[in-house]
């Protein structure tokens, strides 16, 4: 169970069923908790800048690689990886996700 919480997020999922294939919503106010990641995570992911890469922890496991995250300061974020842990303390995720820069957004 998540006991510390920074962000309220929304998830999207591609949606190709449609005439008109786009990013539906998935689940929307999801309490989450967002943190940049460690420099050796950050640098093997896309060749991106290492600000642009952040761990993410819920207890939610419906996000998957591809989902698109929005949080509750309008970043975008597109999920790289995910692992879903069953602890102790109950059922999680950790994800990393990289922020993207949407132009149709």
């Amino acid at each position: 169970m998540l006991q510390t919480i920074n962000n309220i997020i929304t998830v999207k999922r591609w949606d190709e069923v449609s005439w008109e294939s786009s990013y539906i919503d998935l689940i929307t106010g999801l309490s989450c908790y967002i943190e940049p990641a460690d420099f050796e995570v950050a640098s093997n992911v896309d060749g991106e800048s290492t600000s642009d890469v952040f761990n993410l922890f819920s207890d939610n496991t419906n996000i998957i690689i591809w989902d698109k995250i929005i949080d509750k300061d309008w970043n975008d974020y597109k999920v790289k990886w995910t692992k879903v842990f069953d602890d102790l303390l109950g059922t999680h995720i950790e994800a990393v996700i990289l922020k993207t820069y949407w132009e149709d957004a």
